[in-house]
C-alpha cells in the first residue's frame, strides 16, 4: 500500500462495512469533482488499490490508521445497526456471522467517532440523505445544489456488469452490491442464539445509539 500521509490535501471516507459506505464515498467524491480546481489535480479509491496519490486525494477505507486520519482534512464515517451489517455481509458475501465480527466493528466504530467531522447514521441516510450532503460541503467549503449530488449518486449503477475485478475503481460498487437495504432485515437473516448473543453482548452499545432490542 502506498504511503498517503505525505498527500497535501487528503480526504479519508471511512465506515462500518456495508453502512452505505459506498454511497459517503461516492457523496464526497462528486463534491470534491464539482470543484474544477481539485478536479485538475484529484485521485481517489479504496485505499488498499494503491491509488495514485495526487494533490487532491480521496480514500475510502474500512479500517483505522490513525496518522492518515490525523492528517486528513475531512474524516467522514458511517455505521448502521451492526445487527443488520452483518445480515447484510452474510447476504454479500455468502459467510455466517459472528459475535466476534459485530464486536471488532464495534470497536472500530468507538475510534471513528472521536475522530470523524462528519457522521453518518444509514438509518437516517434512508430518510433523508439531504442534512450529509450539506455538511459534506460545508466542510470542504464547496457550494454546490445538494440535490444535483444526491441525483448523480443514485444515478450510479449499484450493480456494475462486467467489472474487472471486484468493484469498479471509480464507484467502488460491487456486483450485486446492495442486497436489501432496508432496516430491520436482521430479524429474517440472523439466526435467534446468534441474535440473542449479540445483543446480551453489546447491549450498551445499542442503547447508546437508540436501536432497540
Amino acid at each position: 500500500m502506498r504511503n498517503y500521509v505525505k498527500v497535501k490535501n487528503l480526504y479519508l471516507s471511512g465506515g462500518m462495512p456495508r453502512s452505505a459506505s459506498t454511497w459517503l464515498f461516492n457523496a464526497i467524491r462528486l463534491i470534491l469533482l464539482s470543484s474544477p480546481s481539485i478536479k485538475k489535480n484529484f485521485s481517489s479509491g479504496w485505499i488498499h488499490d494503491n491509488i495514485p496519490p495526487k494533490l487532491y486525494t480521496l480514500l475510502k477505507t474500512h479500517s483505522f490508521n490513525e496518522p492518515l486520519i490525523n492528517r486528513a482534512k475531512l474524516v467522514a464515517y458511517s455505521f448502521r445497526d451492526v445487527r443488520d451489517a452483518v445480515s447484510s455481509a452474510k447476504r454479500k458475501f455468502g459467510r455466517e456471522p459472528t459475535v466476534e465480527w459485530c464486536t471488532k466493528w464495534i470497536a472500530l466504530h468507538e475510534y471513528w467517532i472521536k475522530k470523524a467531522h462528519i457522521i453518518m447514521r444509514y438509518e437516517d441516510m434512508l430518510v433523508d440523505k439531504r442534512p450529509f450532503v450539506e455538511q459534506i460541503s460545508n466542510h470542504l467549503g464547496i457550494k454546490v445544489n445538494p440535490n444535483d449530488i444526491i441525483d448523480q449518486t443514485l444515478q450510479l449503477p449499484k450493480d456494475p456488469k462486467n467489472v474487472k475485478g471486484v468493484h469498479n475503481k471509480v464507484t467502488l460498487y460491487h456486483p450485486n452490491h446492495i442486497t436489501d437495504g432496508k432496516h430491520g432485515t436482521w430479524k429474517h437473516t440472523l439466526n435467534p442464539s446468534l441474535i440473542k448473543a449479540i445483543e446480551t453482548k453489546h447491549k450498551e452499545w445499542f442503547e447508546q445509539n437508540n436501536y432497540s432490542l
